[in-house]
C-alpha cells in the first residue's frame, strides 16, 4: 500500500484512491508526480505554517524527535525542519525514490537533522532497528497519508506507544479537491469543476473517515479537530499548478466526462486557444483540510 502523500505531504491526487505513484518503482513516474506535489506545496503550502502554529498549542516543549509519516517528496519534512531546526526528523515512506528525492533536497538546501527511512507502515509502527533510534516521538505528522494504509488502527496503536509522555500527533486530510476557475469560464456549460469533482469522487478519490474515534481507540484519548482553508491568488505558478491538475483530470477521467467537457478541457490546456489557462487572469487556487491534534488525556492543555 503506498503511503507517500501528495501531500510531498500532498493531496492524494492520484488515480482514484491512491496517489498515483504506484508500486512499480519507476523513477519517471515518481518524478512526474513529484512535480505535481511540489507545485501543490509551492502554491498551497501555506497551510503548514497555520497547522504548525496550532500544533504549538499542544507541545509542552520544543520537540526533539519528529516523525513524518508518508513523507513523499519531503515538503512537509522541510517545513518541520524549518520550524524545529534542533529536532531530529524521521521521514518515513515506502518509496525509495521518494526518500532519495527528499534526501537530495535536504542536502541541496543544507538542511540538517533529516533522516529518510524506507519502511512499510502497513506493517505497523517501525521498530527501533528500522528507525535507527529508540527515542520517543515528540511530534508525529501524517499529511494525507493515513487513508492509504491497510490497517490504520495497527499503526496508530504503535504510534501511541512510541509518543513521548508529552507527544502530539497531527493528522491532516484533504476535504475538497482544489478549485481553480469561476463557475462560468466563458466556454462550455458552467460548472465544469463541479463535474470534475463529482467524477473523481465516484472513482473513490481520497476517501477518509473522521479519524477522531480511531485516534481515541488507539489510546490517544484527547483529540481536537480544526478546519484549515488555503487559497492562492492568480500568478504564474498557480497557473502551472492548474495546468498540471486539470491535465491529469483530462487524461484520468476521459471516460467519465461528456464530449463537451473534454473539449472544454482541451481548450483550457491548449496554449494557443484564446480560452487557454495561460491567457486567463482568473486562475486562482483553493483547498480545504481537516486537522486532528491528538495527545494523551493527561496532557490536555
Amino acid at each position: 500500500m503506498q503511503q507517500h502523500s501528495d501531500h510531498g505531504d500532498g493531496h492524494g491526487y492520484g488515480h482514484g484512491h491512491g496517489q498515483g505513484h504506484g508500486h512499480d518503482g519507476h523513477a519517471a513516474e515518481h518524478a512526474d508526480w513529484g512535480r505535481m506535489l511540489d507545485l501543490d506545496a509551492e502554491v498551497l503550502g501555506g497551510y503548514r505554517d497555520v497547522v504548525l502554529d496550532l500544533a504549538d498549542r499542544y507541545l509542552a516543549t520544543p520537540p526533539r524527535t519528529i516523525a513524518d509519516l508518508g513523507a513523499g517528496t519531503g515538503t512537509g519534512t522541510l517545513a518541520l525542519a524549518a520550524r524545529h531546526p534542533d529536532a531530529e526528523i524521521l521521514s518515513l515512506d515506502d518509496s525509495a525514490p521518494m526518500i532519495e528525492h527528499l534526501t537530495q533536497r535536504a542536502k541541496t538546501l543544507s538542511v540538517k537533522g533529516i533522516r529518510g527511512i524506507v519502511c512499510n507502515l502497513d506493517n505497523g509502527w517501525p521498530d527501533p532497528a528500522t528507525l535507527g533510534t529508540d527515542a520517543p516521538i515528540d511530534l508525529a505528522w501524517a499529511a494525507s497519508s493515513l487513508h492509504h494504509l491497510a490497517d490504520v488502527p495497527l499503526l496508530l496503536r504503535g504510534l501511541a506507544d512510541a509518543l513521548s509522555p508529552t507527544g502530539v500527533a497531527v493528522v491532516l486530510e484533504i476535504d475538497a479537491l482544489p478549485r481553480f476557475l469561476p463557475d462560468d469560464i466563458g466556454i462550455g456549460t458552467p460548472g465544469l469543476e463541479d463535474r470534475l469533482i463529482d467524477a473523481r469522487e465516484r472513482n473513490g478519490w481520497n476517501h477518509h473517515p473522521d479519524w477522531t474515534s480511531t485516534l481515541i481507540e488507539a489510546g490517544l484519548t484527547a483529540v481536537d479537530r480544526e478546519t484549515v482553508t488555503t487559497t492562492a491568488s492568480a500568478g504564474d505558478r498557480t497557473t502551472e499548478y492548474a495546468i498540471e491538475w486539470l491535465g491529469r483530470s483530462r487524461s484520468g477521467l476521459a471516460d467519465d466526462l461528456s464530449d463537451e467537457d473534454r473539449a472544454t478541457l482541451d481548450a483550457l490546456l491548449d496554449p494557443d486557444h484564446p480560452a487557454s489557462l495561460r491567457h486567463r487572469d482568473d486562475v486562482t487556487a483553493s483547498v480545504g483540510r481537516t486537522v486532528w491534534f491528538a495527545r494523551r488525556e493527561e496532557n490536555r492543555p
